[in-house]
């Protein structure tokens, strides 16, 4: 009993020191409680586990949001880890709340000059001079500030009392080599390049500039021998060999560059990250069986296997070889539904399915939780285009190009948007990038000279489609843009011989029978025009837009039936093209066959119920037909599609303006949407001021009606509604002026009866 008592005792004294222990903690101050989790942070930062720094330094923040160390310490692990933004944020809060923290300043002023902030980072570096006037890194700094600002005599005085300051600090001989080269003076350069390299010769980075400088001076041999020399310093590691290989590369000798990789993956065999170089290397070097087994060895030795074989998955995609790609892509989504990259191939093969509705839910997830994720960001852009989202498609487009910079699809898909936006300059600043990045960008070198053919450089752009067509002498789209940079230039003859050899190839290629049509048009000579088409049309038969194109010709001729019946072929080899449609229906109003013409448009909205225009073409003849009711619908139809679409928009508020009992609020609010797509339209201004006369906001009313005016004063109709309004407004003498300007016009007016009235019970005045 006696030892069982003093059993218990012991244990309960161990529980009561332990709990003792826990409440001591738990009745911690702020203070204290601060500094332990800041103290834990410093200690997982200098263990490389940053993820649990962050979270400590960010409890220590949460007790005390002053506490300037701690953000210090936040921003220099944000800095560690690329997060450049959030490591701003934190060493910007550190020097404001303490101002005397010279590093931490030093180290904002650096982030500044990535940034390119060159007025903020100046500011940091002349409070750390005034700190500390013999600051070298701030005075580097300075120096540097003083370079882009084109000062060389300030740039060399700042660094060289760095130096003399810290004459042993290899990274000041780097800033003092850039500002000799802008001084023209590459033997000081490489002089100072090279006590940089004598001082640190482990940091690789001045091994690095050495070999550029050599690169920049011409001097090929030098940086061989610098790389060489590079190998030899870091013989453990792979990155020098691989630097080599693109030297070779470069020099236009493949096969010492396949040695240089291999030597590299050889120097470290178990890296993932060495076989993945390999493998682009081989992609580069258009290689893919040698590229694929480099992914395969990658995937041996990564711990994340499926990650790499996801990797194998794209690239197979990428090659066309679908069924190998499906097969990869498929294993890695058994083991992971969620991995990211699969999930984009999926998204891939979705698309080339046809099924862009699937691929955007894929796609949307993807960039939900990587929202900076390029590829898929381009991989939602092009799934925008498929379905017809134009704006979509451009937004995500700059997304792509804003998060993957060097992805030449990314550019080159942006540059066709800015194309289709008429913003040429921009188009071919975009082109031009995807071109540096990808030489043999085939589709990017054509948008760039269509941009430039409609900036007005033609030169340039004849230039261009030139030697595109020397190099690529097969591809009819090349010779067709030169054929069309060589009218643009005014030399007809040396364009024809061009698009005729193209339809001679490609019988079926239409932009070139386009092209000589308008010619012949040009010249005067119709039955040609006629002829020509005719005879392309035995040469493709089942091309329906050479069709299209019959029946505009005979319908100016005024064989309308003839005309009908190319237009009916047309529609028959392409019946989901709502052009054809639109041919026909325009041209059976033309003859007056409106309710043949309305059936028309019936069949288009069943065919293709999502086009737009469909709708506002059926509205529009039931408005002519006078069934207000019909039209309405249509316009509504129209803009369940797209809510913004200006001309259904303010069709609809007429009717509604007009009907007896008219709902004026949703005709304002139509009345505004049109607006807003069409600012400059005058007859939706007339709209919109209708319906404020129509409310008694005469002044709205005559701010619309005198713009309409500006822009069409020949229209009697818009004239009559500016006399109303001034009549309203007591302004009798001008809406007498205008209802004599408006009956003056030869032109029949619905209203000439009312004007006419309205003149008369304001007398002469």
């Amino acid at each position: 009993m006696q030892r069982n008592f003093l059993g218990n005792l012991a244990l309960f004294l161990g529980l009561l020191a332990i709990l003792g222990m826990g409440m001591l903690a738990g009745c911690a101050s702020p203070e204290e409680k601060r500094q332990a989790y800041y103290q834990k942070g410093v200690e997982y930062a200098e263990k490389g586990k940053v993820k649990a720094a962050i979270l400590e330094f960010k409890n220590a923040i949460q007790i005390d949001p002053k506490y300037a160390d701690a953000r210090y310490q936040l921003g220099l692990v944000y800095l560690k880890i690329g997060e450049l933004g959030n490591a701003l944020k934190e060493l910007r809060r550190a020097v404001t709340l303490a101002p005397e923290n010279s590093d931490a300043r030093l180290k904002l002023a650096e982030l500044y000059f990535m940034a390119r902030k060159f007025d903020d980072c100046r500011a940091q570096v002349d409070k750390l001079l005034e700190q500390r006037p013999d600051n070298t890194a701030a005075l580097a700094l300075a120096a540097s500030l003083a370079l882009l600002d084109k000062d060389l005599a300030k740039a060399k005085a700042l660094i060289d009392k760095a130096i003399e300051a810290e004459p042993e600090t290899a990274r000041l001989y780097l800033t003092r080599s850039q500002i000799a080269l802008s001084a023209n003076d590459p033997d000081r350069a490489e002089a100072d390049l090279r006590k940089a390299l004598e001082l640190a010769p482990k940091e690789m980075r001045f091994h690095r500039a050495l070999v550029a400088f050599y690169l920049r001076t011409g001097e090929t041999e030098a940086a061989e021998r610098q790389l060489k020399a590079m190998i030899e310093a870091f013989p453990s590691e792979p990155g020098p060999h691989f630097e080599l290989a693109g030297f070779y590369r470069r020099t236009g000798r493949p096969a010492e560059a396949e040695q240089a990789m291999l030597a590299g993956v050889a120097v470290a065999p178990d890296k993932v990250s060495s076989y993945l170089a390999l493998a682009s290397f081989y992609r580069d070097m258009r290689r893919p069986d040698d590229a694929i087994t480099a992914l395969r060895q990658a995937m041996e030795k990564s711990d994340d296997p499926a990650k790499v074989q996801a990797m194998l998955a794209d690239y197979l995609f990428e090659l066309q070889r679908f069924d190998e790609a499906k097969k990869e892509m498929e294993a890695v989504l058994a083991a992971n539904a969620k991995q990211p990259l699969a999930n984009l191939v999926k998204a891939k093969f979705l698309m080339r399915d046809g099924k862009a509705s699937e691929a955007l839910t894929i796609l949307s997830q993807l960039v939900a939780d990587q929202p900076r994720w390029g590829e898929a960001h381009l991989q939602k852009a092009l799934a925008h285009l498929a379905l017809g989202d134009t704006e979509l498609s451009y937004k995500e487009a700059q997304a792509a190009v804003k998060d993957d910079p060097r992805n030449s699809k990314a550019r080159t898909l942006l540059a066709q948007h800015l194309l289709m936006k008429r913003d040429f300059e921009a188009a071919k600043k975009e082109a031009v990038a995807a071109l540096r990045l990808q030489p043999n960008n085939f589709r990017a070198a054509v948008i760039a000279g269509k941009a430039m053919l409609q900036n007005k450089e033609v030169d340039k752009a004849l230039e261009l489609f030139s030697k595109m067509a020397d190099a690529l002498p097969d591809n009819l789209e090349v010779v067709h843009y030169k054929g069309v940079a060589l009218l643009a230039k005014g030399r007809p003859k040396e364009a024809r011989p061009l698009f005729a050899r193209i339809l001679a190839e490609r019988p079926e290629f239409f932009p070139a029978l386009a092209v000589l049509v308008s010619l012949d048009l040009q010249e005067g000579r119709m039955g040609a025009a006629v002829e020509r088409v005719r005879r392309q049309i035995q040469a493709a038969p089942n091309v329906a837009a050479f069709r299209q194109a019959l029946g505009s010709l005979l319908a100016r001729q005024g064989q309308y039936e003839e005309a009908l019946a190319a237009f009916r072929k047309a529609q028959e080899l392409d019946p989901t093209n709502p052009r054809y449609y639109v041919a026909i229906a325009g041209l059976l109003h033309k003859l007056g066959r409106l309710e043949e013409a309305i059936a028309e448009y019936q069949r288009l909205t069943e065919t293709r119920p999502e086009f737009v225009g469909g709708w506002m073409g059926l509205g529009t003849l039931y408005d002519r037909q006078g069934n207000t009711q019909e039209a309405a619908k249509a316009y509504r139809a129209a803009l369940e599609r797209d809510p913004k679409f200006a001309p259904a928009a303010n069709n609809l508020a007429w009717i509604l303006a007009g009907e007896e009992q008219p709902d004026l609020g949703e005709a304002l609010q139509l009345a505004l949407v049109a607006k807003e797509g069409r600012p400059e339209d005058p007859h939706i201004a007339d709209t919109l001021g209708w319906i404020h006369y129509l409310r008694g906001a005469y002044d709205l009313a005559l701010a619309q009606f005198t713009f309409a005016t500006d822009k069409v004063p020949d229209n009697p109709t818009i004239r009559y509604h500016l006399a109303l309004v001034l009549e309203k407004l007591g302004r009798t003498a001008e809406a007498r002026a205008e209802l004599e300007r408006c009956l003056a016009s030869k032109e029949e007016f619905p209203e000439r009866q009312e004007a006419k009235a309205l003149l008369a019970s304001l007398g002469q005045g």
